[in-house]
């Protein structure tokens, strides 16, 4: 038995309620809303980045945010590419999204080529097949650097090289460095990170 403290109306920010977080078309047996404390403020967290990355790059719908462990478990059932246990999503950072105004690559490559934004996530992954991106928002006691990935084929998360980074965000660094209000903007310092091998994606 969980017991659930927030209700589905709660507003976690000026556009999204928990109801946006959280909704899921999955036949589950208990509502897919947080239980802890900890996980609501979680997604208010997440809320306040989805906000401002709305406001630089632009709308988007949200495909898939906070699941519980029962639903988190479905899904892998389901043989869909999920972690369990470890799942951001299950914390309340991790979040799905399909933008509503570009393809996916385009807008993959605007948050790379935005440090400020960049920085606000641990994980950003696009996903191809799925026609998604993945971000994990980033808490306050948060301290990795953040993982570029991209969904293959066989369902498994590979880090992005550097110049697989740059070739996303080169044709929008100037557009993201005016957005910014700050000069020119060099390579993701963040490549070196993650270049090559297979990332652990939490998702």
């Amino acid at each position: 038995f969980r017991r659930v403290l927030f209700r589905s109306k709660s507003q976690l920010s000026a556009h999204y309620t928990l109801a946006n977080l959280t909704q899921t078309s999955k036949p589950v047996s208990t509502p897919n809303l947080p239980s802890s404390s900890e996980h609501f403020n979680n997604l208010k967290l997440l809320a306040d980045a989805l906000e401002y990355l709305d406001s630089k790059i632009g709308p988007f719908n949200i495909m898939s945010g906070y699941r519980t462990k029962e639903l988190q478990n479905l899904l892998k059932s389901a043989g869909e590419p999920v972690a369990t246990g470890t799942s951001f999503h299950e914390l309340g950072l991790g979040v799905d999204i399909y933008p509503t105004t570009m393809k996916i690559a385009e807008y993959f490559g605007k948050i790379l080529a935005d440090p400020i934004i960049t920085s606000r996530f641990v994980e950003i992954a696009i996903k191809p097949s799925q026609n998604t991106l993945h971000l994990s928002v980033r808490n306050p006691n948060e301290t990795r650097a953040t993982r570029i990935t991209q969904l293959n084929p066989q369902g498994s998360y590979v880090g992005l090289s550097k110049a697989q980074i740059d070739s996303y965000a080169a044709p929008y660094r100037t557009t993201a460095s005016t957005a910014s209000g700050k000069g020119g903007i060099g390579p993701l310092a963040i490549g070196a990170a993650i270049a090559g091998g297979l990332a652990l994606m939490l998702v």
